[in-house]
């Protein structure tokens, strides 16, 4: 479960160093899962950046397909 005032993003992106910090985003929480081709990441944002970060993440070259999962 996301951190009470945060959101959870999450990113399937081609496998290239420095995507994540592309974003500048200030992440509270990450996994990141690669293969040579491929990485998917799961990251936990302040809930009062997180549409701004994930327009950041899915306007990125990289990215292949992103969602935001919101706190309840």
């Amino acid at each position: 479960m996301p951190r009470v005032g945060t959101h959870r993003l999450i990113n399937c992106h081609r496998n290239v160093p420095g995507v994540l910090m592309k974003a500048g985003c200030n992440i509270f929480a990450q996994q990141l899962t690669t293969s040579e081709t491929v990485g998917y990441m799961v990251v936990d944002v302040d809930v009062f950046t997180s549409e701004e970060c994930m327009t950041i993440i899915k306007s990125l070259g990289e990215s292949i397909r992103s969602r935001i999962l919101w706190a309840q």
